[in-house]
Formats: structure tokens, sequence, C-alpha cells
């Protein structure tokens, strides 16, 4: 019997949680006949329905240190992290960007308190040390796999994207928003040049209104948020941290996605929105174009170059000759498991 370790104990939020449910669930469907095993955080654990994958939990950090010295082969290292003895047929799945800054970018970075610096520094030691342990690195772009490569002295890199997309809607949906921003607020993903945006067009008197899913934590974000709204003219719905069913609707009830990120090892909500047909106006940098053709773009770096794209765009939106945007990867979901399972 074929077999497939899943290790991803240090997952527990964001774009790598859902690239994980999406991947457990992909093979509960596909790989019946697979022995799959998936070693992972209570919190993951809790929202997994599972009859045919053997589930091990793994919440320490000494058990997280202990799993990734176990021998184990087929296995798939979802974490960012390869482990410290050398592994049959395994691959790293990377999708953490902040590992591939500088020592000097990371210590620099905002927002960042310095223990989270100093793990991210330990953590691209090890892998420097370690990586040639597996069998090889996949990432879901051309830009992370020559970063990777440069950074690491690790060559077997593979660009292997997958993800999971929203069910196409039967009918036409209602639009109650202008725009959406699908994201929790990591510092790169951009929040608050994006509210001075939307701030600069309350005051010019623009109607529009955006949905956003901001952890409901970020007070900072939350009161600049509040401040926009009563200002008028500009509509902020914050949705906080989602399910993906709520994202998809989120989605469907949107004309256009906008997407101010400075970085990003996939971009996600690109390849979502536009495969459900949204316009999207985004960053003017590589990660934008290597997956889709965005309908507009602006300058992340300056909040008076994304308010006049949202001006643009909403002055052009009606017009026949808007640009739309489009997709330009294809799901290799399959493809990955395979070569982890050869």
């Amino acid at each position: 019997m074929r077999q497939l370790n899943i290790i991803a104990p240090t997952i527990k939020t964001g774009g790598g949680k859902e690239l994980l449910l999406y991947l457990v669930e992909y093979v509960q469907k596909e790989y019946p006949e697979v022995q799959v095993t998936l070693f992972a955080n209570n919190a993951i654990c809790n929202e997994i329905q599972t009859s045919n994958i053997k589930i091990i939990q793994v919440n320490r950090i000494v058990d997280v240190i202990k799993l990734h010295g176990k021998p184990l082969s087929n296995a798939l290292y979802f974490g960012n992290l390869p482990p410290y003895r050398k592994t049959k047929n395994s691959a790293v799945f990377f999708h953490n960007r902040y590992l591939l800054l500088s020592f000097k970018e990371v210590c620099s970075l905002p927002n960042n308190n310095i223990i989270n610096k100093f793990k991210d520094i330990i953590r691209q030691i090890y892998i420097k040390l370690f990586i040639k342990n597996v069998s090889f690195v996949a990432c879901q772009n051309k830009t992370v796999q020559k970063q990777f490569i440069t950074k690491y002295g690790y060559k077997n890199v593979k660009v292997m994207p997958f993800f999971r997309v929203c069910p196409k809607p039967r009918s036409q949906m209602e639009k109650n928003f202008d725009f959406c921003y699908i994201s929790i607020a990591h510092p790169h993903k951009n929040h608050l040049n994006l509210l001075k945006a939307l701030e600069l067009l309350a005051l010019d008197g623009l109607a529009l209104s955006i949905a956003l899913t901001i952890e409901k934590n970020r007070s900072d974000l939350i009161e600049k948020i509040e401040k926009i709204n009563e200002i008028g003219n500009v509509k902020i719905e914050n949705f906080g941290v989602v399910s993906k069913h709520e994202v998809c609707k989120i989605y469907k009830k949107s004309r256009c996605l906008i997407f101010p990120s400075t970085s990003e090892s996939f971009g996600l909500p690109l390849v979502e929105a536009s495969l459900l047909g949204l316009d999207i106006i985004a960053s003017d940098l590589p990660f934008t174009f290597e997956v889709i053709e965005p309908t507009d773009t602006f300058d992340p770096g300056s909040f008076e170059d994304i308010a006049e794209t949202i001006r643009k765009y909403l002055k052009n939106s009606k017009s026949a000759s808007q640009k739309k945007s489009t997709s330009k990867v294809n799901n290799n979901i399959e493809k990955l498991i395979e070569s982890v399972m050869r």
C-alpha cells in the first residue's frame, strides 16, 4: 500500500492553513487507497473530519523537534522546515516569504517583535543546514524558486502551485461591495496604506464600499476603519477572520478585488478572484503578473497612487473597454502528491 506522511504541526492560520485543509480534503477524496498520516496541532485536527486518514496531534515544541528527527519516507514537510535526518521520497513545501529575507531585513521588519525576528533567523540557519535531507523543495511561483536557490544554495526547487477554488454561483448574485480585500493583517499585507487611501477618498467625497477580513484584535486598524466610516462616503465592513465558505460569499458579493500586498509567496486571493470573474486591481509587483493578468495596478508604497487607481476603476468600471482579469496558473496538487509518493 502506498503511503503519504504530511508533517504540519506548525501550521495554524492564514494561507498555510487554507492550503493544508485543502490538501487533506483532496487526499481523502482522490486517494482513498493511500495510507495517509497527518501530523498536526490541536487547532488543525479539530477542523478535520476524516475516516481514512490517521491523525497524530503534535502540540509541544519538544514533540515537533522529535518529529523532524524521525526517518519518515514519502513525507511532505508542510511547515517550510526540513527534517534534520535524511528522508527518502520527501519534500518541503515552502511558503513563508520571511524566510527569504536577509538577516538585516528580518531585523528591520516593522510590527514584528524581537522574539519572532530571532525565531526567523534561527529557522533560516536551520534550513541552510538541513535542506539537503529532502528530495526536493516545492514552492508556488518562479520568484520564490529563484530567491530560495539564491539564499540557500539548493537547486532542486520545483514550482508546484496548488489552490482550492470557490464554486461559481449558479445565478448572478447581488454585488454588495465595490471592492474586497481577503487577508489577515500581516505587515506585508499593507492594510495601513489601503486605509490611508480610503480615508483620502472619503475626505474627497467619493462613495464606495469595501469588505475586509482583518482580525478583530487589531485595534489600531479597527480604530482607523471606524474613523473612516464616521467621515462618510466610504463604507468599510470588516468581517474578521472567516471560513473558506464565507470568503467565497464575500468574493461573489464583490465587483473587484483590491490587493495592495508588498510581497507574496503566491497570492492565493488573486487566483481565487480571477477564476470567479472579479476585476482585480493589485500591486505593480512581479508576484501579481506571475499568477494573473490584472485589470489595473498601483504602487503599493503610495497610498495616493492606490487612491487614484481606485478612483480610476470606479470611473471606468461600467465601460465595455474595462480590462478583465485572467488567471495564468494551473492547479498542481496531484503532481505534488505523486512526486512525494513515487
